[in-house]
């Protein structure tokens, strides 16, 4: 008798652990992907294109697991694999401009973190980068002068790029539709 009570005392104590280590191991892949997407970056910034394309490349079966137990939204998964293949391409690109690889990286690694964090996302912190570029496009409309509009037209878009898969994942989807569209109206008007 006092064994089957000792068996099932240590099921019953068991169980509360097992649950509570589900729930960490969750949150622990997705610090680990939060981890290497942070670390595809630094290696990218440092010109380490190999071995950033080998923590790329351990990214993905990681990530697929995740989403797979964890049912993200397909539309948070088609912006992951987005930016996982746009990082994909600037580490394989021989010839292509060292600002816009890191761009291209660094929307990865905002993508990963929008994925993961529920409370303050990287990109929030983005704000400043992008909307200067867009103030100072406003700016050079009064100046008449159509190139200086053009050539901080095209920073803003290049900076809004960056963090739109961010944006696609953590805003409701009426309202990252509606801003997307005012963006591609000023893109191609």
């Amino acid at each position: 008798m006092k064994r089957i009570l000792f068996i099932f005392l240590a099921i019953f104590l068991l169980q509360p652990h097992f649950v509570f280590s589900k729930e960490n191991e969750s949150r622990d892949w997705e610090a680990t992907l939060n981890q290497m997407a942070d670390q595809v970056l630094q290696l990218g910034k440092q010109q380490k294109y190999e071995e950033a394309k080998k923590v790329l490349i351990s990214f993905s079966p990681l990530f697929l697991k995740i989403s797979a137990e964890n049912g993200l939204a397909m539309k948070d998964v088609k912006m992951m694999i987005y930016s996982y293949e746009q990082a994909e391409e600037a580490l394989a690109a021989v010839q292509m401009d060292e600002v816009k690889r890191i761009e291209k990286l660094t929307q990865f690694r905002l993508a990963a973190n929008a994925i993961s964090s529920e409370h303050q996302p990287l990109w929030k912190e983005a704000e400043n980068v992008v909307m200067n570029p867009l103030n100072q496009a406003i700016q050079s409309i009064g100046s008449k002068d159509s190139n200086q509009f053009e050539f901080y037209l095209e920073n803003f878009l290049a900076k809004y790029e960056m963090i739109r898969p961010s944006l696609a994942i953590d805003l409701p989807e009426h309202d990252y539709e509606r801003l997307d569209s005012y963006i591609r109206y000023l893109e191609n008007y």
